[in-house]
């Protein structure tokens, strides 16, 4: 008998349904909102494409107050969540979300439209969000030359696009002195797991996560336990070349939501760590590195905790 290729072998009721033959459904798709001038903040933007083959597009957000005394902003590069299976920059949540942030914060934001697994396999993702961080320090944008600071670049993301924040931070300090200076990383709710459960982390959550990751990753050497989904792992690279994190939940988030557990873990491996990477220094949010891991449970307010950072 010939296997069911149409076999559902994931189901995320009213996210997503994954098939055995590879095929997705992606359900409730998010509406897409049009670059422009948000009225009620002042705050612009607009998209630039990166590479067309790819597909591989930014959406920048401009506040209309450009620093004191023509003062460059700092420039945020933001990476979306989803599970690396669904999302866009484009979406009316994230687009609201940066909205609000360039304009509470007052930071010029990049906020990155990477390709999507399981039609792209990582590192599709890890590399789509390297090529753009390097391309916002370049300040080849008009924007960004004008009224960004390329000595001041902040990465962020929430859930697969906080685990993106890791691994694009472990590339910049392992790259060649030509890789971007980041000054800063903010992990909301990072997407972490591995293969068995820590500490009270929820087993239903490791399951599902091992899930996600497998079909994100089919070729991952480690399964759940490569380095980029557990960076604690045994044999995970050193993570004292970042410097120190400070990890957080906000106000009102349940402190042992079920994907805090393992950023929590990091930071108290790289606060036993060392600080010695090329100027990055950091000791929770009075030096210039700092990063918290975080739950954004209300969107409306999610802003507050990056634009403390700034």
């Amino acid at each position: 008998m010939e296997p069911d290729v149409d076999e559902v072998v994931f189901d995320a009721p009213g996210y997503f349904r994954i098939y055995k033959n590879g095929r997705v459904d992606r359900f409730n798709e998010p509406v897409l909102v049009a670059a422009g001038v948000d009225d009620s903040s002042g705050v612009s933007s607009k998209d630039v494409v990166l590479d067309a083959d790819t597909g591989l597009s930014v959406r920048l957000f401009l506040p209309n107050r450009h620093g004191p005394c023509g003062e460059k902003l700092p420039v945020l590069v933001y990476f979306h969540g989803g599970g690396f299976i669904i999302g866009s920059a484009k979406s009316a949540m994230y687009h609201n979300y940066l909205t609000a942030l360039a304009s509470a914060a007052g930071v010029l934001a990049v906020s990155v439209d990477y390709r999507l697994a399981p039609e792209h396999q990582l590192p599709a993702a890890y590399d789509d969000c390297w090529a753009a961080l390097r391309w916002a320090a370049s300040a080849r944008d008009g924007w960004i030359a004008e009224h960004g600071d390329a000595g001041r670049v902040f990465v962020a993301g929430d859930s697969a696009g906080g685990n993106i924040v890791h691994n694009v931070l472990m590339k910049a300090s392992s790259a060649d002195k030509g890789a971007p200076r980041i000054e800063g990383a903010v992990l909301l709710h990072a997407f972490f797991g591995g293969s068995t459960a820590i500490d009270v982390e929820p087993e239903r959550a490791v399951a599902i996560t091992k899930k996600l990751w497998s079909f994100a990753c089919r070729d991952a050497a480690g399964g759940a336990d490569d380095p980029r989904i557990n960076p604690t792992a045994p044999g995970a690279p050193a993570l004292e070349c970042l410097g120190f994190l400070f990890g957080r939940t906000p106000a009102g988030a349940p402190p042992r939501s079920q994907l805090c557990h393992r950023g929590m873990l990091m930071g108290g491996r790289q606060v036993c760590g060392r600080r010695s990477y090329d100027g990055w220094l950091g000791l929770d949010l009075s030096l210039p590195f700092r990063s918290i891991e975080a739950m954004p449970l209300d969107w409306d307010r999610a802003y507050e905790i990056p634009s403390l950072v700034f």
